[in-house]
C-alpha cells in the first residue's frame, strides 16, 4: 500500500517510549497523529529493561498499570549494587519504592499501542522538507517511496537519530557515540538476583553491569575501543569469576546499540528548529546509570505540551519547550555530576547514606574507585565539559 501525502497534524519518528508518550498526550488533546517505526512490531530493543521508581510513577500517572507480560523476573529491584575491582560491594537501595524489571519487547508495544496513534511500521524515514505552511515526510515504505504532510515533526528515533543528523550534521562528529553490548547467559552467579549490579572498575570499559532476567543473567559492557567489545567482554566474565562466583553452563544470544552519554554528561542538549523537535535519547536524555526511559518518557511528554501549547498561543515552539523540559534536563545531568550524587538523590537511591556507612579506609578507596572510572571520559572529550558543568551547577545553582 503507498500512502501519497497523507496529511497528520504531528508525525513522530521512532515507537520507544518517548515517541509513544508524546503520541499519547497528543492524542489525547484531539491531535491527529502518525507514529513511524522502521522495523516490524512489536520490535526487539537492546536494554536491561529497569524502570526507575520515577518511571513507574510516571506509567502508573499516564499509563495505567503495567501488563504482567511485560515483567521479567524478579518483576522488581531493590535498588542498585556498585561493585568494585577488589570484589567489594556497596549496595543501595532505591528511596521511595522498587523498580519493575521488564522485557522491553512486550512493554514498548503495550506503551504504543496505548497511546492510540495511528502506527505505520516497516516504515523507513529518509528526510524532511521544510515548507512555508507544511513539513513534507519523506520513508520508505515496503520497498515504495512514501510521502507525508505534518504540521509538526517530532524525532524520538534514538541516540543515532536521523532527525538529529540532518539539523545537524556536525553533531556525531563532536559527541563520540559509544558502542554498549550485552550478552545473556544461562550461569550462576554470586550476586543478588533483586539488584542492579554497576561495576565501578575502569578496566572493564565505559560502562559495565549485570542485572538477572527470568533464568538468565544478562552482562555487557562499553569498551574503551571501537570494535573490541568482544576483548572487553571477556575481561568482564573473568572479573566476574574471579570475584563473584560466576559459572556459565551456555552463553545465549548477544545484542547491542551505540549511546552517546556524553550529552547528558556534559549538559548538551538538543531541542530542534522551527516546527521540528527532538526528544528522548535523541535529544540526549540519558543518565549515569545508562537509565533512558525515564527522561525519555518525561521528555516526550513535554514535547506534546510544547506542541499543543504553540498551536493554541502561537508561541515559539522551541523556546516552550527548551522551558518544559528544563527541570528534568538538570535531573538528568545531576546523576553524572560526581558533587550532585554525594548531596542530593538523582538516582533515587541515597549514595552518600551508603558511602557514609562504610570504614574510613573504604570511603576513600570508593572514590578513588568513581575518579578513576571517570577518568575514562576524558578520551571522549567529556572531561573538561563536564568539570566546567559540575562547576557552574555548585556556583550558580544549574548549569
Amino acid at each position: 500500500m503507498i500512502f501519497t501525502e497523507m496529511i497528520y497534524d504531528v508525525i513522530i519518528i521512532g515507537s520507544g517510549v518517548a515517541g509513544s508518550t508524546c503520541a499519547k498526550t497528543l492524542v489525547e488533546k484531539g491531535c491527529s497523529t502518525l507514529v513511524i517505526e522502521r522495523k516490524a512490531l512489536p520490535r526487539h530493543k537492546s536494554c536491561s529493561g529497569i524502570l526507575s521508581p520515577r518511571a513507574w510513577r510516571f506509567i502508573q500517572d499516564n499509563f495505567g498499570e503495567i501488563p504482567k507480560s511485560s515483567f521479567s523476573k524478579p518483576d522488581y529491584l531493590a535498588g542498585v549494587n556498585f561493585c568494585f575491582p577488589n570484589g567489594m560491594q556497596m549496595p543501595v537501595d532505591f528511596v521511595e519504592s522498587e523498580a519493575p524489571q521488564v522485557w522491553r519487547k512486550e512493554f514498548d508495544y503495550w506503551l504504543l499501542l496505548q497511546s492510540k496513534a495511528e502506527i505505520h511500521d516497516n516504515t523507513n524515514f529518509l528526510n524532511f522538507e521544510e515548507n512555508p505552511d507544511y513539513i513534507k515526510v519523506n520513508c520508505i515504505s515496503h520497498d515504495k517511496n512514501v510521502s507525508y504532510r505534518c504540521k509538526y515533526l517530532v524525532g524520538a528515533d534514538g541516540p543515532f537519530s536521523n532527525i538529529v543528523h540532518q539539523l545537524y550534521p556536525e553533531f556525531r562528529k563532536r559527541f563520540p557515540f559509544v558502542f554498549v553490548g550485552q550478552y545473556f547467559y544461562d550461569a550462576d552467579l554470586e550476586l543478588a538476583q533483586n539488584r542492579f549490579h554497576f561495576f565501578v572498575n575502569p578496566k572493564l570499559g565505559y560502562y559495565s553491569w549485570c542485572n538477572k532476567k527470568d533464568q538468565f543473567w544478562n552482562i555487557g559492557c562499553a569498551p574503551l575501543k571501537p570494535g573490541r567489545f568482544l576483548e572487553f567482554q571477556r575481561r568482564v566474565e573473568e572479573h566476574l569469576k574471579k570475584k563473584h562466583g560466576l559459572k556459565i553452563r551456555r552463553i545465549l544470544h548477544a545484542d547491542g546499540c551505540y549511546e552517546n552519554g556524553g550529552m547528558s554528561a556534559t549538559n548538551h542538549y538538543l531541542f530542534g528548529r522551527g516546527n521540528v523537535l527532538v526528544t528522548g535519547q535523541a535529544a540526549g536524555f540519558l543518565d549515569f546509570l545508562g537509565e533512558g526511559m525515564t527522561p525519555s518518557m518525561i521528555s516526550g511528554k513535554q514535547a506534546a505540551r510544547a506542541i499543543i501549547t504553540a498551536q493554541d498561543t502561537g508561541q515559539p515552539l522551541i523556546n516552550l519547550y527548551e522551558e518544559m523540559t528544563m527541570a528534568e534536563r538538570i535531573h538528568c545531568s545531576d546523576t553524572w555530576n560526581p558533587l550532585q550524587l554525594l548531596s542530593a538523590k538523582p538516582l533515587e537511591a541515597d549514595v552518600k547514606k551508603a558511602i557514609m556507612k562504610l570504614p574510613a579506609v573504604d570511603i576513600l578507596y570508593v572514590l578513588g574507585g568513581i575518579a578513576k572510572l571517570c577518568k575514562n571520559y576524558y578520551g571522549l572529550g567529556w572531561g573538561i565539559p563536564m568539570i566546567k558543568a559540575m562547576l557552574k551547577r555548585f556556583l550558580t545553582g544549574h548549569y
